[in-house]
């Protein structure tokens, strides 16, 4: 399947999506509304094949947290970038453990440096820091006892 099919098979399911194509790779972003990220990845999963959750991601842009799910598929050795947002403080989303299994433990360490609550998942408990720690500290605001700010060069 080409990269032309997919994104016209899954713009024809979730027509609100958008798509770019990766340049010079066999990959695709695909960004999405946190409220349809099961649905996507199911469809991505079950209709497009992408059947290996590479790994999931959470990036702090200071007015929002985004969430990247990286799918690869082993037939045709693609990948899709799926990316949502939410809420920067309290933010919520579905969990897609169920769909990937491997999305336990990154569900888990997106919580715990982040704070997302992933709604649904197993067993969502700190997976690096104490269950006692407070905070989250890969939020760019974090300020912890023990954190060092280095000096402005």
């Amino acid at each position: 399947m080409t990269t032309q099919e997919i994104i016209r098979k899954i713009s024809g399911r979730f027509p609100t999506v958008e798509t770019t194509i990766i340049d010079g790779e066999n990959a695709l972003n695909v960004l999405t509304d946190k409220d349809a990220i099961v649905q996507l990845c199911a469809f991505i999963k079950n209709e497009l094949g992408y059947d290996y959750l590479q790994f999931l991601t959470c990036i702090d842009r200071l007015d929002k947290l985004e969430i990247h799910y990286h799918l690869y598929a082993y037939a045709s050795q693609g990948t899709i970038i799926v990316k949502t947002s939410v809420e920067r403080v309290g933010g919520k989303i579905q969990s897609v453990a169920a769909l990937w299994k491997a999305a336990d433990w990154h569900e888990r360490e997106a919580y715990d440096l982040f704070g997302v609550v992933f709604e649904g998942h197993p067993g969502l408990r700190r997976i690096l820091l104490e269950e006692d720690f407070v905070g989250h500290p890969l939020l760019k605001d974090f300020k912890g006892k023990n954190v060092v700010v280095l000096p402005k060069i």
